[in-house]
């Protein structure tokens, strides 16, 4: 079984990032309470699973984790942090 996730980001400042792992669900149930933080703060938003939400975008990146159950960055933590630090990273190519 793979995932999919799926990244955002907004906002300038110190870093947040967001982990939303809801089945079938993705960051933009919560967007009305995170623009806010944005104003001050770096946004990361990391949807789970978001497979029609990432197709839908331009620019998107998808990465499948394959071996992996519901917590990706628990079962395979070193992958996902070098997947958000390249996509945190300011040299990156869309």
């Amino acid at each position: 079984m793979g995932l999919i996730p799926y990244f955002k980001s907004l906002g300038q400042g110190p870093a947040l990032v967001v982990l939303h792992g809801g089945p079938g669900a993705d960051h933009r149930d919560f967007l009305p309470f995170l623009r806010p933080l944005a104003r001050r703060n770096h946004l990361t938003l990391i949807d789970e699973r978001a497979e029609a939400l990432a197709s839908a975008l331009p620019n998107a990146k998808l990465t499948v984790l394959s071996n992996c159950g519901h917590m990706m960055y628990v079962d395979q933590t070193r992958r996902f942090n070098d997947l958000v630090s390249e996509f945190l990273s300011p040299g990156r190519s869309s």
